[in-house]
């Protein structure tokens, strides 16, 4: 429920850990997937920051949409741990209902699992839908005079287009103004597809 879109905030937060996660002994992280430039203390100790937060948008550096911080093991303690966010989001386009999307820990290196979960068939059906689009390439240019094929062909190129921007979060790293532009062309490609099918 943070909202730092268009805001300056510290946020305090308290964050539990089982003693099945010390368990593991494994290298941790803080995850933080937002629309914001952020810094992160962990127990009193900064542990990263990604952008400069500012109250003043003239002097906020963007952040990445997606970033992960090494979380030292010895901040690690069983039970209540204290974090803290600082927030700031001036150089959006869009506003969002919901700009923060997760922040926590897990081991470190998994962030790609989150934006990658389902990439493999994902990545069938993107590959369906090019071979599908080729096919319809070549059936428009020797149609005389050309009939749906071509109608078929946009639809197909506009899927692609918007499969590949859905899947974009994770594959590449990027500023989170990114992410407004992104959600945009998401919207324009399936507003097309729709357009291109009633036509």
């Amino acid at each position: 429920e943070v909202n730092p879109q268009n805001k300056h905030l510290w946020v305090k937060a308290s964050l539990r850990i089982s003693q099945s996660y010390l368990d593991l002994q494994q290298a941790s992280a803080f995850y933080l997937f937002a629309k914001t430039s952020s810094a992160v203390y962990f127990n009193g100790v900064k542990i990263g920051q990604n952008g400069t937060p500012h109250g003043n948008p003239e002097q906020e550096f963007v952040g990445k949409m997606d970033v992960q911080f090494h979380l030292p093991s010895k901040l690690i303690k069983l039970g209540q741990n204290e974090v803290i966010l600082h927030l700031s989001s001036h150089h959006g386009w869009l506003t969002l209902s919901t700009p923060m999307h997760f922040a926590g820990v897990s081991e470190y290196g998994s962030g790609q699992n989150f934006s990658r979960h389902n990439s493999l068939s994902s990545l069938l059906l993107l590959g369906a839908l090019l071979i599908g689009a080729v096919y319809l390439a070549a059936l428009s240019i020797k149609a005389e005079p050309p009939h749906h094929e071509r109608w078929l062909f946009l639809m197909a190129f506009l899927a692609i287009a918007q499969l590949s921007l859905e899947l974009s979060r994770g594959w590449f790293q990027y500023d989170y103004p990114v992410h407004d532009l992104r959600l945009i062309l998401i919207v324009i490609c399936a507003f097309s597809f729709g357009i291109c099918l009633l036509w």
